[in-house]
């Protein structure tokens, strides 16, 4: 009699986990064909790809119908001199994010809206330190609305690395007490 092999569908959590290491090394792939110049050591390339994907992981929720929806938004942060080299290749990031993209959504992850990566200045970090935070963007961020102003705040009220973004795309960075927008 022929012998019959019992087929148990993986589970989910181990899916995912295998597909977020595929992720991490088609990034590190990614990072070492095209960023060999800017990320100087290998160590540093896999450690971005693994910092990118560990912010992944860290900002997935589960959705309304048991979906997991992944954050939209990565914000990398990292010295003024990193931070200029890495917005003067536009084609760099898009590669970065499309990879992130596509290969998330082969895990079963999706998205609130497409996926951006934003590059941040920290006077903090120094050249080839980064770090990587991962939010949920939410693209309808409603009516601009008055703020009642307060004139006489003191400059060491604005908090360090406060920044504003728009449609989960643009990024402003907030140094003064009172700043107006809109009309």
């Amino acid at each position: 009699t022929p012998v019959m092999w019992s087929k148990r569908s993986p589970n989910p959590a181990q899916k995912l986990a295998t597909r977020l290491r595929h992720l991490e090394q088609r990034l590190e792939n990614f990072i070492e064909g095209n960023a060999a110049r800017l990320f100087p050591t290998v160590q540093t390339q896999r450690d971005l790809a693994a910092s990118l994907v560990q912010a992944m992981l860290t900002g997935i929720e589960s959705g309304p119908d048991g979906d997991l929806i992944g954050p939209n938004l990565f914000i990398l942060s990292t010295s003024p001199e990193w931070a200029a080299e890495l917005n003067a290749n536009p084609i760099l990031l898009e590669g970065l994010t499309q990879t992130l993209q596509d290969e998330s959504n082969q895990a079963g992850v999706k998205f609130q809206s497409q996926l951006a990566i934003r590059i941040q200045e920290s006077l903090e970090l120094l050249p080839g330190q980064y770090h990587v935070q991962a939010t949920h963007s939410r693209v309808n961020l409603g009516s601009t609305s008055a703020m009642e102003t307060q004139n006489s705040l003191p400059a060491a009220t604005v908090p360090a690395h406060a920044f504003l973004i728009v449609d989960g795309v643009q990024i402003f960075p907030l140094t003064q007490p009172v700043i107006n927008i809109g009309r």
